[in-house]
């Protein structure tokens, strides 16, 4: 089932999967496991979407103008860093004795060691990258991560609009219209993440027809 709608440049995003692009996680990356039933705290809890190319793509399209989208491709050229290049990103596993037995088990505990890149891009919004195994090497994950406090979206379920509740209820779902500005940030933000993905952007905002 799809997650995430983009219509006239509003995005609406879909809050009742666990396991989708879009989900509920709380400060510290946890996911919520039912996040249309689960108590939450609205105030350390975010929408995380993980979001594309081409889904970014389609809101500039239908919010920028050419003079847009060219400025925006300048400002991406301009970019020489590369988040991939930092010496950051990597996974790495370890692995601790617990020095306890449970029958003929020894148990261990392993923890992964790794790190992301997070920007504050307005209040109570910010995009995360995070290097995640993929196939055969570490690939870009990028995020963007809106606190569900924040002023500037709308949440609604089948029964009407959220309002001071800790519950998003059946048919939860996000109403979020941002500002060129924003949109634009966020690209740029993107960008960082390495030279190839940079220049992947540009090459979808060369292709962009009016």
């Amino acid at each position: 089932m799809a997650t995430v709608y983009i219509n006239n440049g509003a995005i609406e995003l879909r809050l009742t999967s666990a396991r989708s692009r879009v989900r509920i996680c709380d400060i510290n990356g946890n996911h919520v496991s039912k996040p249309s039933s689960q108590n939450i705290n609205f105030n350390n809890h975010y929408i995380e979407w993980m979001i594309t190319n081409n889904e970014l793509l389609t809101i500039i399209k239908q919010k920028f103008g050419e003079d847009e989208v060219t400025q925006l491709k300048n400002e991406l050229e301009e970019i020489n860093i590369s988040l991939r290049d930092s010496g950051y990103n990597i996974r790495a596993a370890q692995k601790e004795n617990t020095n306890r037995v449970i029958e003929d088990f020894l148990v261990y505990k392993y923890e992964e060691i790794y790190y992301s890149f997070e920007k504050d891009i307005d209040t109570n919004l910010k995009v995360k990258i995070t290097f995640k195994m993929g196939d055969y090497t570490l690939a870009a994950h990028m995020f963007v991560l809106i606190n569900l406090t924040n002023s500037n979206i709308g949440l609604r379920n089948n029964e009407g609009i959220l309002e001071n509740t800790n519950i998003l209820g059946s048919g939860a779902r996000c109403i979020w219209n941002p500002t060129n500005l924003i949109v634009r940030e966020i690209t740029k933000t993107l960008a960082y993440s390495s030279g190839n993905h940079r220049n992947d952007l540009v090459t979808l905002l060369n292709n962009i027809r009016y």
